[in-house]
């Protein structure tokens, strides 16, 4: 009987030490930027990217959540990086329509590297991250690439 006392205290405490809670930060537009969310993303553009984005949850009521977040991602070593996201020699031209998909060819072997930093208030509690990235890019296939970061 005492050994089982033991046992089941042992798992209470073993059990309150695991109950860990945290607030993760909302992202809302993070159709616009999915390195935010997924790291092997960084070096996929042929171009240095930075966004800078904001949300307040809840506006008006007494401390509400609020997110702030800078990324910026580019490309070492990959040969067709652009100064910009506009920056095509053809003015005129859809750089991502149909002849660029028809003409499609994987990216060669390069790698990528970034920054994230998240300031997320709740309350009283502010938890401010950085976080820098690495990406590997390797082309599997002449349409396929494979990015782990």
């Amino acid at each position: 009987m005492k050994m089982k006392k033991v046992l089941l205290i042992l798992l209470l405490l073993n059990s309150v030490c695991a109950a860990v809670a945290q607030q993760r930060p909302h992202y809302t537009q993070y159709i616009l930027n999915n390195y935010i969310l997924n790291p092997a993303l960084s070096g996929i553009e042929n171009y240095t990217d930075l966004k800078i984005s904001g949300r307040d949850q809840w506006v008006g009521f007494s401390g509400a959540p609020q997110t702030a977040y800078m990324t910026v991602h580019t490309a070492l070593g990959k040969k067709d990086l652009r100064t910009n996201a506009t920056s095509y020699d053809i003015p005129g031209v859809n750089p991502r329509g149909q002849a660029y998909w028809e003409t499609y060819e994987a990216a060669a072997p390069h790698h990528g590297v970034g920054l994230t930093i998240v300031n997320d208030k709740t309350g009283n509690f502010n938890r401010f991250t950085s976080y820098a990235t690495y990406a590997y890019h390797l082309g599997l296939s002449p349409k396929t690439n494979l990015s782990a970061g």
